[in-house]
C-alpha cells in the first residue's frame, strides 16, 4: 500500500511469521479503511491499536476534567514488569496459533 515494506527476518530464515509479521501491510489496510484484510494479516495489531484507542480517549477525557477511568481493584497492583510479562505472552501464543492454523 505504502510502497515499502521490511522483509522478517525470521520468516525469511525459518518460514515462521513472528508476531509482527504482516502489520506493514495490516497498517496499509486500516489506512485504506479495510478492516477485514488488516485482520487477515496482523489481527494482534488490530486488537492492540484498538486497545490503544480506548485508553487514548479514557485519557484525553480524564484530561478534559471528566471522571477517571481506572482497571478495578484486583487489577491495580499491575506494575510495568507484569504488563510486559502480559504483552509477550500473548505474543508468544499468538505467534504459535498463527503458524498452526
Amino acid at each position: 500500500f505504502f510502497g515499502i515494506g521490511l522483509p522478517c527476518p525470521l520468516f525469511a530464515l525459518t518460514g515462521i511469521q513472528c508476531p509482527l509479521c504482516g502489520s506493514t501491510r495490516a497498517a496499509g489496510a486500516l489506512a485504506h479503511g479495510d478492516l477485514a484484510a488488516a485482520w487477515s494479516n496482523n489481527a494482534l495489531l488490530v486488537v492492540g491499536l484498538g486497545l490503544a484507542a480506548v485508553c487514548a480517549a479514557a485519557w484525553t477525557v480524564e484530561l478534559a476534567g471528566g471522571p477517571a477511568m481506572r482497571p478495578p481493584r484486583r487489577l491495580r497492583p499491575l506494575t510495568q514488569n507484569k504488563v510486559y510479562l502480559v504483552l509477550a505472552v500473548v505474543a508468544a501464543v499468538f505467534m504459535v496459533v498463527r503458524n498452526l492454523v
